[in-house]
């Protein structure tokens, strides 16, 4: 999926929609959240005209900001901005391995809430919307390097635990696992090379509910 309004509008949809399912009774309200933290690229098999070849990536930095509905003590629904960079260390087959890879994520997720009773609560959540992966100044070849982007679909899955600092705020850690459904770039001698992107993310961050109502 290149066209990334498709993948956005498909994520907002889920997000209206179980936002909207919810009776006002259930209904704790909206909430925003902010996390950053280390990402970590598994290795991406590029493929093209000078073949096959293996990247492999540094540890990164990732951030990541959410808009979410609390629909009642266990389900959420949320809408997801998040970016991503590591720096390339390696490229085998050729090439210096210089320059670093980005990616915006825009991820319509539902999450849900383990109620333990105390203020830990663990959670597990799906993902899915439109990543748009732009290498910068990547060498795939001692000749050739690649500021080409490309917006395609992808999805995730979440896992975190949150702690309540008051009713109405939380911080949380969570891990996401992110993937991107196959980009293509294009280098600079015009050849096209069709790649991977996996990462894993770990993110420390703080959540604030904007309004309560009764559960």
């Amino acid at each position: 999926m290149r066209n990334p309004l498709i993948a956005t509008a498909l994520a907002a949809g889920l997000f209206i929609g179980l936002a909207g399912a919810a009776s006002a009774a259930e209904q704790t309200g909206p909430y925003v959240g902010l996390g950053v933290g280390p990402n970590f690229l598994n290795d991406a098999s590029t493929t093209g005209p000078t073949g096959t070849k293996s990247a492999e990536f540094d540890t990164g930095i990732a951030g990541v900001a959410t808009l979410g509905y609390k629909l009642d003590k266990n389900w959420r629904t949320e809408f997801e901005l998040g970016y991503r960079r590591n720096e390339v260390s390696s490229v085998s087959g050729g090439g210096g391995g210089d320059g670093d890879v980005h990616s915006e994520s825009y991820m319509g997720n539902v999450l849900y809430d383990i109620d333990t009773g105390s203020k830990w609560t663990p959670y597990v959540g799906i993902g899915a919307g439109a990543v748009h992966y732009r290498p910068a100044g990547l060498q795939l070849t001692p000749t050739t390097t690649t500021n080409d982007g490309d917006t395609v679909f992808g999805y995730q899955g979440i896992l975190g635990v949150a702690y309540d600092v008051t009713p109405r705020s939380q911080f949380f850690l969570d891990y996401h696992y992110l993937r991107a459904n196959n980009p293509t770039v294009t280098d600079s001698s015009g050849g096209d090379y069709d790649t991977t992107y996996r990462s894993n993310t770990v993110l420390l961050g703080f959540r604030y509910t904007l309004n309560t109502g009764a559960m």
